[in-house]
């Protein structure tokens, strides 16, 4: 079976056209200043007309911007347990809410550099698809009208939710940061209209944001898959971005690196004018660096996509960065396309795997501790989708397993595969941890397989980019690993990993 991961095109009548999604037709928008319905990849927005409240972005080489902070350092800096350990714990990373099942179907070399020589990253990018929520500030306000015909459903995400109402967005997250003991609400008004009453406590952010700095790859694809790639001014640290329209404007000092973490440039960041900072985690409630920022008078919105326990969960985050931008058709159009070819694959292995399955273990030990992500975590439940047998799936747990050694070594002898053992390029790697990795089945006959087979030369990884946009592409990795009779699949984000003479 041939499925062709390279044609998620949004078109009128596709699977996800706008018919199927009752959006035919030219509707009347609210009547908004005009702005380019487009954004390049490559240039700056349009100047939105409102006035700015802040100074106006000037690129980091004219104002010249302090050498870049180290905050964990470069990856291929990092000391090899500590690379070892960040990566058994990461993928042990996940939420808390209980996995909704997935309805069945009725993009430079190995570990080194891998050239991205496949057409199943061809992006998708909705840039021909006209929403009719407002791109600019509301010319008149009219209380009669609602501004956000283009709506999302939210339905396999657990950790945030959006109430629409006439003229602005009620945006819940359910888990903000660990241990967090209730959630965070952002009041999302559309530029132009009044702010609504009674939301004095609640964070509020002018909508469509005209410019954004991400402090994580994650949401990288989401600007570049929503066309908005021209609004990216900043980001934490260049060296782990893949993307090329991304590479490209930080190649041409139209982006600011603002830095990691604790060591974040407050400075940069609020010279920089943006006007809105999505932050994978800046430290817990109003006392940590989230609050500094909005202290210092930068609208900065969490995104906490990692609790999500799915790899759809995840993907559909991409909704979460639409709402601050009215993009929700495009946000819409292109989750659903991602959505159908994962159910494509799901209903794929369920209907021709059989009881029997391959079993595979994950991660690996930093000295006598294995760090095992837990059965009811993100990667089980990926592995189960793609026709895999986790060792651990009877574990009820969504983070990380700190376990001993030897009671993993026991249990993992005799599996068929190893899949995404830490930071190790080859089995010389492993075997140098401890010999008696070597001995596992899925060593000695060559089953062990790597997610780093994408990326650049300062050893950022597309996995943690592009692939968690794409989980579409993951999941027929995964299941050409596990399954290489089902598929015609070429590896994208995995390889099998050889001796170092390899």
């Amino acid at each position: 079976m041939v499925l062709d991961f390279g044609s998620l095109n949004v078109a009128p009548g596709g699977d996800h056209s706008l018919t199927r999604l009752g959006l035919a037709g030219i509707f009347r928008r609210p009547h908004v200043r005009t702005q380019s319905k487009r954004v390049s990849s490559v240039s700056t927005v349009a100047p939105h007309p409102r006035p700015l409240s802040r100074p106006p972005f000037t690129p980091s080489r004219e104002r010249g911007a302090p050498a870049r902070l180290s905050g964990f350092g470069r990856v291929v800096d990092l000391p090899g347990w500590r690379l070892l350990l960040m990566w058994s714990l990461i993928l042990g990373c996940g939420g808390t809410q209980d996995r909704t099942p997935v309805e069945e179907a009725t993009t430079d070399t190995p570990a080194t550099t891998v050239t991205p020589a496949t057409t199943a990253l061809v992006e998708v990018t909705p840039t021909e698809v006209e929403g009719r929520n407002p791109l600019a500030c509301v010319e008149e306000f009219d209380p009669t009208v609602d501004y956000f015909p283009d709506r999302v459903a939210v339905e396999y995400a657990r950790q945030f939710s959006v109430e629409y109402h006439q003229h602005y967005k009620l945006v819940t997250i359910t888990q903000p940061w660990q241990g967090a003991d209730e959630g965070l609400r952002y009041l999302l008004v559309q530029c132009g209209t009044p702010r609504p009453s009674g939301f004095d406590d609640v964070a509020t952010f002018e909508i469509p944001a005209r410019t954004v700095i991400t402090t994580s790859t994650t949401e990288v694809p989401h600007l570049v898959r929503l066309g908005l790639t021209g609004r990216l001014i900043g980001h934490h640290e260049f060296d782990y971005v893949n993307s090329p329209e991304v590479r490209q404007r930080i190649d041409a000092g139209e982006m600011v690196e603002i830095g990691m973490g604790s060591t974040i440039n407050l400075e940069l960041v609020v010279a920089s004018g943006a006007d809105l900072l999505l932050a994978d985690s800046l430290g817990e409630g109003a006392g940590g660096l989230i609050g500094k920022l909005r202290e210092l008078g930068v609208p900065t919105a969490l995104v906490p996509s990692f609790f999500e326990t799915t790899a759809l969960g995840r993907a559909e985050w991409i909704k979460f960065t639409a709402l601050f931008f009215n993009r929700e058709l495009q946000a819409e159009l292109v989750f659903g396309e991602v959505a159908g070819r994962y159910a494509e694959l799901v209903g794929l292995v369920r209907s021709r795997v059989g009881e029997e399955r391959p079993t595979v273990f994950t991660s690996a030990p930093l000295g006598e501790v294995w760090y095992m992500p837990g059965g009811q975590s993100f990667l089980a439940h990926m592995l189960a989708d793609a026709g895999a047998r986790y060792l651990w799936a009877d574990d009820t747990s969504t983070g990380s397993l700190p376990l001993h050694l030897e009671s993993v070594y026991e249990r993992v002898l005799d599996a068929d595969f190893w899949v995404q053992p830490g930071s190790v390029a080859s089995l010389d790697e492993i075997a140098a941890f401890d010999d008696r990795l070597a001995e596992t089945r899925a060593f000695r006959e060559g089953q062990v397989f790597n997610s780093d087979a994408r990326q650049n030369v300062h050893g950022g990884s597309d996995y943690w980019e592009t692939g968690t946009a794409r989980p579409d592409l993951v999941l027929a990795d995964l299941i050409e690993i596990f399954h290489p009779d089902l598929l015609d699949h070429e590896l994208v984000f995995h390889r099998r990993l050889g001796t170092a003479e390899d």
